[in-house]
Parts: C-alpha cells; structure tokens; sequence
C-alpha cells in the first residue's frame, strides 16, 4: 500500500511536515511489530500499562481477531478495492 501511495505522490512535493509524518508513522508500524509480547518481549509491554494499550490498538491485533476472519477478508477487500479506486483516479485524465 505505502508503494502504490508513493507512486500515486511522487508527482507532487510533499511538505516537510507530511514526510515526518509519515516517515514516524512507518516507524511506529515497525516498532510495534518487533516490539510484542508474542516474540518475548517483556520490558514496559504489559496489559496494565496504559501507553501500550493506547499503542497496540494501532495494530488492530483484538479488533480484528474477536470479529473472525471473514470480517478480515471483507476489509482486506475493501481496502483493495478502494486502493484501484484511487489508482484509476489518479491516471485516468
């Protein structure tokens, strides 16, 4: 997704303040990532820290499981719907 996002704004000069935001937001999906009870980790990583809380809803890991699968599949397509949808707006002129 972040490929097709380039591609779709490498025409155009992002501001500084947009190429932060994005470059932090890439980061923080990263650090969540590698940063998971799931691989180990146990440092500041708990249920009880409300900080995690607030970060690990970024991954959507508890949304998503607790609706099933087929919810999963029916956003994955939407966002590949919508991702064409934009992807044809842009080249169509």
């Amino acid at each position: 997704m972040f490929g097709v996002l380039y591609t779709v704004a490498k025409e155009k000069s992002p501001s500084p303040a947009f190429i932060s935001f994005r470059v932090f937001f890439v980061w923080l999906q990263l650090f969540l990532l590698m940063v998971n009870p799931a691989y180990g980790y146990t440092g500041w990583v708990s249920n009880e820290n409300k900080v995690w809380q607030i970060v690990s809803f970024i991954q959507l890991n508890e949304f998503m499981t607790f609706r099933g699968y087929t919810f999963f599949l029916a956003c994955f397509y939407i966002m590949v719907v919508g991702t064409i949808f934009v992807v044809l707006l842009c080249y169509s002129k």
